[in-house]
């Protein structure tokens, strides 16, 4: 009974009224659906900022890493170039001693190259009680 008088009163003159009704719901879950697919692409794009953010944080790690790295090797690299000058020097040292012996009569280079070496061969020692000396005082 009660829809044979619903259906009555809205051929009687609430039409306007239950089609105003109609689009207002309408209008409301298109809007409502359209707000849903917002939320998935906002969430979404959180994920992919999680994402990315992660990434990020891992190269940053790895870049710190690979700097420490470097600095290491460069440290290396100025400690063989010190110890190749100090080679150098050497060198030149004997190359200097030897010429002046050489001029001052001595023609028997192998006598001269041992005896450079002897001397070398003692200063290094010296310089190395010296250096462990103060490397056991900074340890």
């Amino acid at each position: 009974m009660f829809w044979l008088n619903a259906g009555l009163n809205f051929l009687k003159g609430n039409t306007a009224f239950y089609i105003a009704l109609a689009l207002a719901g309408a209008i409301i879950l298109g809007l409502w659906l359209r707000l849903d697919a917002q939320n998935a692409r906002l969430d979404k794009a959180k994920s992919d900022l999680n994402i990315s953010l992660e990434a990020n944080n891992k190269l940053y790690l790895s870049i710190e890493t690979m700097k420490l790295e470097h600095q290491k090797q460069m440290e290396a690299v100025k400690g063989a170039n010190e110890a190749k000058e100090l080679v150098k020097e050497r060198v030149e040292y004997v190359n200097r001693y030897i010429y002046k012996e050489y001029e001052k009569g001595e023609n028997n280079l192998t006598k001269l190259f041992n005896t450079m070496v002897y001397r070398l061969w003692n200063e290094q020692n010296a310089s190395g009680e010296r250096g462990g000396a103060s490397q056991g005082a900074n340890t």
